[in-house]
């Protein structure tokens, strides 16, 4: 029922997961040395960085949402 792609990282702060920090090492298990992987995240923190509450990110996808 959601109209465009969701970045993960607004995923996880809708879910109360709210520093990069903390994100990135649920996606990755080993984040400090992986650089792949951080570097394939990128893109979703960047995105997110307009999000910085729970709140905010339920409201954006919310308004992504089917009317």
């Amino acid at each position: 029922m959601i109209k465009e792609a969701i970045p993960l990282v607004i995923l996880f702060r809708a879910l109360n997961c709210l520093s990069d920090k903390n994100i990135l090492d649920r996606v990755c298990f080993d984040c400090a040395t992986n650089t792949e992987m951080r570097e394939a995240l990128r893109p979703s923190l960047e995105l997110a960085k307009i999000v910085e509450s729970q709140e905010d990110a339920l409201d954006f996808i919310a308004k992504r949402g089917h009317a």
